[in-house]
């Protein structure tokens, strides 16, 4: 079966997507910090609620996309899994849910961009044990970044 064939994938998409799997599911395993302190709080509250957001707006793309579902799954998937490793940090494991957006794929490019912007930011300033799980959040968003442009 080829990519392009039955299952109507473009390889480049195939690709991204696989990539950006492999980059959430390492950056979700290298840390663990101390729950609730106050500096990994400062720095990764606001990049927990974003990946909180993100995998809400993601959810309601894939509904609005059913032909974009596997992939805007694997996507929404990988914000589900660094959400929980940064709740998983912060002792916030039972964080409010959030907004679900407007299932737009351009609403989903431009969350997409401004999250990956504000990851690298927070990688800057943060602590040193937490500049990895960072680092790779944000190589993370902007490969769903370059996913969402070929979709």
């Amino acid at each position: 079966m080829s990519v392009n064939g039955s299952c109507g994938y473009r390889r480049r998409e195939f690709l991204l997507a696989g990539l950006a799997a492999v980059l959430s599911t390492s950056a979700c395993t290298a840390v663990s910090g101390e729950p609730g302190s106050l500096d990994s709080g400062k720095v990764l509250r606001p990049v927990l609620k974003t990946s909180r957001e993100l995998a809400a707006a993601y959810e309601a793309a894939a509904k609005d996309h059913p032909q974009l579902g596997k992939t805007l799954e694997v996507l929404r998937d990988n914000h589900s899994e660094h959400a929980k490793a940064l709740a998983r940090i912060l002792g916030d494991e039972d964080g409010e849910p959030a907004e679900a957006g407007d299932g737009s794929l351009d609403s989903l490019r431009q969350a997409e961009s401004k999250a990956s912007k504000a990851a690298v930011e927070a990688c800057a300033g943060a602590p040193d044990e937490f500049a990895v799980l960072l680092g790779e959040i944000a190589a993370c968003r902007a490969t769903h970044h370059d996913v969402l442009k070929v979709l």
